[in-house]
């Protein structure tokens, strides 16, 4: 499902976790869970599609809304962001088959290099990751996503997993109306 709608200040955030170029010509901002079924199916077709094209930011709004595991996966994701490692967890924990428990996200961290112990004390510490996970879902209610994942690409909300060639045809109808000045 498709709408349009304006997104600019969404395709624009410069606050929540991203990957690709940041002068990218177009963005993707994806509300997403962990435990997501759909999310973890469309997300190695979204960074195929994003890789192939070359000119693609991913901006990551993690909304976890299945259940503790989501939760805590979410704020583990984001505290390694402060140790540079937000896109590996990111696509780790997307990738992993077993449920994201603490010892599994612990080898994953250390396995891309992280300190788990400085996640465990960013976890206990750092307000900005309830303040990030706290304005995702206000985000999330203003834009009226109601489930993941939902993904803002130009003008449209689309909601639901896509292959690459679908992520292909989204980016593609974004630069095309953004050249249309629509």
């Amino acid at each position: 499902m498709s709408d349009r709608i304006a997104l600019r200040p969404f395709l624009e955030d410069e606050v929540s976790p991203s990957s690709g170029p940041a002068d990218a010509q177009t963005s993707i901002v994806v509300f997403t869970d962990f435990q997501c079924p759909a999310c973890r199916a469309a997300h190695p077709e979204m960074l195929n599609a994003v890789t192939r094209d070359g000119n693609t930011r991913i901006i990551y709004r993690d909304l976890p809304v299945f259940g503790d595991i989501s939760d805590r996966a979410a704020r583990v994701a984001l505290a390694a962001r402060n140790q540079g490692l937000y896109p590996q967890v990111h696509d780790a924990f997307m990738r992993e088959r077993e449920t994201l428990t603490d010892p599994v996200m612990r080898r994953i961290v250390r396995g891309l290099g992280g300190d788990w112990q400085q996640i465990e004390r960013d976890l206990a510490s750092d307000s900005e990751i309830e303040a990030t996970i706290e304005r995702n879902r206000t985000d999330a209610l203003r834009l009226g996503v109601s489930g993941t994942p939902t993904y803002l690409i130009g003008n449209y909300r689309i909601v639901g997993a896509m292959d690459e060639g679908e992520f292909a045809r989204a980016i593609e109808r974004a630069r095309e109306t953004a050249d249309s000045g629509g």
